[in-house]
């Protein structure tokens, strides 16, 4: 069966969340009608089902998006009903789930403001509110990474380093790696491979994310190589060095 067989007649799709998420360990793709908010995933290559669960939107009181863990980074939206309160994880890199809850948020506020009409006595007046400059509880839209630089091409990228700085002693490597990420965001190396270091919120390397990252390097190093090879197996292509500094390596060619 499909998620259209799920519907109800007439009932219309407005909202697919572009990145997975979780409940109770299970992986779900999220859907927001206007109607209901659905999880809906097909299982099972020869036994085949389908596992669905839904809520109606107007039993959703409140909404609370939660970030825990300084290196993996989860990100959960607790959603309080009725009778019940659900957690579900989003999959994904924090900015992305960041995006994905606020369009959420605003889907959800979208069908909240289209009630059946009825009748209401005229409110008092009142004086209008002080303007704000955020609304309280919305996490603001952060553009995040479509691609990141997988192991080979890094490895790559560190074999020219290594070959520039062979005959280079000790201080000057620390000076070549901090400066060139804090300033261009790119060793030698990255440049020829067209690789560039970020920030996890979208800006660009300062000299503190820069140390920060030298320690991390050093760290993988000491852990004879191991932190290096999570870039091989992170959803996120981050060694243990990105997680501490919250640093992504992405493809870059300039225009």
């Amino acid at each position: 069966m499909a998620l259209e067989d799920f519907l109800f007649t007439g009932e219309r799709v407005r909202y697919k969340c572009p990145i997975a998420v979780e409940m109770d360990r299970r992986s779900y793709e999220l859907y927001v009608t206007d109607q209901r908010l659905i999880l809906y995933k097909h299982r099972g290559l020869l036994f085949k089902r389908d596992d669905f669960v839904d809520e109606r939107i107007g039993d959703i009181r409140s909404m609370d998006y939660r970030e825990k863990g300084a290196i993996f980074t989860k990100a959960t939206v607790v959603l309080d009903t009725l009778q019940k309160s659900l957690t579900i994880a989003f999959k994904g890199s924090p900015e992305a789930c960041k995006a994905a809850y606020q369009e959420l948020q605003q889907h959800l506020k979208l069908e909240r403001a289209e009630p059946a009409p009825r009748p209401a006595p005229e409110p008092a007046p009142r004086p209008a509110p002080e303007p704000t400059t955020a609304v309280a509880g919305e996490i603001p839209r952060v553009e995040a990474p479509t691609e990141y630089a997988g192991f080979w091409i890094r490895f790559l990228a560190s074999i020219v380093d290594d070959i520039l700085l062979s005959w280079v002693s000790g201080p000057l490597n620390i000076i070549y790696f901090i400066g060139l990420w804090a300033w261009l965001g790119q060793t030698i190396g990255m440049v020829v491979t067209h690789l560039k270091v970020v920030r996890t919120d979208g800006r660009p390397v300062d000299l503190g994310t820069a140390v920060l990252r030298f320690v991390g390097y050093i760290v993988c190093v000491l852990t004879l190589g191991i932190g290096f090879l999570l870039i091989a197996f992170d959803e996120r292509k981050q060694g243990l060095h990105d997680k501490i500094a919250k640093t992504y390596v992405i493809p870059f060619r300039k225009e």
